[in-house]
């Protein structure tokens, strides 16, 4: 909705209404999904593997995090990149990757024990085991 606010003729009205819905995405976000990622890490790698994960997960967020802080103001930067709102089309990209991504290959773990999550993914496996059948 910001990148439909945004690609329209600049308007006092479209400007607030971006700062409005970022504010709201920021809010929702932060107090939703947001956390998701950190208990994904900390839960789903097996117990031999989890500061592994962990590490690898915050050292991969900080990664992208530098890249986004790079690219972003050149993006919005009226002299270089001049996207204004548009600039949300490349995060909607990423987020519709994010969502299959988890929809097909991120396993259930609610209801799981940690040792069940350690059968799931200690074996060497392309597929994990939640997707074949259910461990009880």
């Amino acid at each position: 909705m910001v990148s439909l606010c945004g690609s329209q003729t600049p308007t006092k009205l479209n400007g607030r209404a971006s700062a409005i819905l970022l504010l709201v995405w920021f809010l929702g976000y932060g107090f939703s999904c947001g956390p998701v990622p950190y208990v994904l890490a900390s839960e789903v790698g097996s117990a031999q593997l989890r500061q592994k994960t962990i590490s690898i997960a915050r050292s991969t967020y900080y990664a992208t995090l530098i890249v986004n802080s790079i690219v972003a103001p050149y993006m919005l930067n009226p002299t270089k990149g001049n996207l204004k709102g548009k600039a949300a089309f490349p995060a909607a990209g990423f987020l519709v990757l994010c969502l299959v991504w988890g929809y097909f290959r991120l396993p259930e773990t609610k209801d799981r024990t940690f040792t069940e999550l350690d059968i799931l993914f200690g074996t060497s496996r392309s597929k994990p085991l939640a997707l074949e059948r259910p461990v009880r």
